[in-house]
């Protein structure tokens, strides 16, 4: 660990850290478009531009046709009001619109990622204000979600505005932005534990509130049958699945047991669920620990750290995580690379994290053929079980759950010895 720590504590500016991570996910993603390109003119293309949007799109449509949304549509009925508009247009016109509000929204969350960095007094050069909207789009799993039409980009809109509302103290406008994520996504409701740990209690209880509100609205404008649709569809969701796109824990231990063929998979993941919860409790123990530490409390890494930890946990933890929610951690990995004190460690923690997360091309099917026989290895099956037993994607918001953790200790033990 301390020759890592020496050997990465080199580069002294923060400001060369951060544009040698940029330069190498640029670099990543404009080779994928270029490998993308190569495909579609030789037929190994398995997706189109849109191929999510045509959930939403086909939902609304059979929403206003008074035909089943479930199990294709795997939101909350309330959510189907926001994607009504798209079902008016032809589809080519409303995943064009769905584009340009997703572009407005990575513009708006730039803007309000500078305002919260200001708020932890951190000031960034004009290269770097202006190239904050590019690096987040180049970021891949943003740029997946941004090419297939998803509506993540907006959940982090709305979390982001969540996060800047809530360290300003404007607990109304904070509450109906984790509101308005909740009601499209259901895993934004992890964040009030967030608040839970920053003292926030009359938040919390004012949010329950709203939400409870706005499920009776919900209830009585699309039925009960609606609902327990929607909630046998998110739990038949969550019993995972060994796809390649999917990042969360289990998924590792799926794709092992599915490729050497082990029996009894169904004891397994009742085991390994009473493991994972097992570990979520004994984190959150360990974070109810050290908030005793009041000056650990109220620090800004306290803060950051915490909010992070909570998305990260709905990723590595949830049975069904795909690959396009690591659009989530763009705020994360902003506001640690940025606002906190990093060892080398800790920047090679979280540069590995979002390196892989960049590194998408590399572990997915798609062209697999056409990259083996550049290189001289036409052999499907090598990729096959690189894929199934090392999973590497899963590897991304792992290190970054490893990262939070690490550097809630150093924060901890500094702060123990400053007193």
């Amino acid at each position: 660990m301390r020759s890592i720590d020496r050997l990465l504590g080199r580069i002294s500016n923060d400001k060369y850290f951060r544009l040698s991570l940029f330069i190498i996910i640029f670099i990543i993603t404009s080779s994928y478009f270029l490998f993308r390109f190569s495909i579609l003119h030789r037929g190994y293309e398995e997706f189109f531009p849109g191929f999510d949007f045509t959930v939403f799109y086909n939902a609304a449509k059979a929403f206003l046709n008074n035909a089943e949304v479930y199990p294709e549509y795997k939101y909350p009925p309330l959510s189907i009001i926001f994607v009504i508009p798209f079902a008016y247009l032809h589809f080519d016109q409303a995943f064009l619109l769905m584009c340009l509000l997703n572009l407005l929204s990575i513009f708006v969350i730039s803007f309000l990622i500078l305002k919260i960095l200001y708020h932890y007094n951190t000031y960034l050069s004009f290269w770097e204000k202006s190239l904050l909207p590019f690096a987040i789009f180049v970021f891949f799993p943003v740029t997946k979600s941004f090419y297939g039409g998803q509506i993540n980009i907006i959940i982090l809109l709305l979390v982001t505005l969540f996060y800047y509302f809530f360290i300003k103290n404007r607990n109304l406008y904070a509450n109906l932005s984790l509101l308005l994520a909740t009601i499209i996504k259901v895993w934004p409701l992890i964040l009030i534990v967030f608040c839970l740990f920053k003292g926030k209690k009359k938040f919390v209880a004012t949010f329950i509130s709203m939400l409870s509100i706005s499920s009776i609205i919900s209830i009585l404008l699309f039925g009960m049958h609606s609902h327990i649709r929607f909630i046998e569809t998110l739990m038949e969701f969550q019993r995972g699945s060994t796809t390649y796109l999917n990042i969360s824990l289990s998924s590792m231990f799926l794709r092992f047991f599915e490729f050497f063929n082990i029996p009894h998979q169904d004891v397994f993941s009742i085991i390994f669920t009473i493991f994972k919860i097992f570990l979520i409790i004994l984190i959150l123990y360990y974070l109810y620990v050290i908030s005793f530490n009041g000056r650990l409390f109220t620090s800004k890494d306290w803060e950051i750290l915490v909010f992070s930890l909570m998305i990260t946990l709905t990723l590595v933890f949830s049975n069904m995580t795909w690959y396009y929610y690591g659009t989530f951690l763009v705020l994360p990995y902003i506001l640690c690379i940025y606002v906190l004190n990093l060892n080398g460690v800790e920047k090679l923690l979280i540069s590995a994290s979002i390196i892989l997360f960049s590194l998408y091309p590399l572990f997915i099917p798609s062209g697999v053929n056409l990259v083996l026989t550049m290189i001289g290895l036409d052999n499907f099956k090598l990729y096959y079980t690189y894929v199934y037993t090392l999973s590497p994607l899963v590897y991304g918001p792992l290190l970054f759950l490893g990262f939070i953790l690490y550097k809630l200790s150093r924060s901890r033990k500094e702060l123990e010895q400053r007193c």
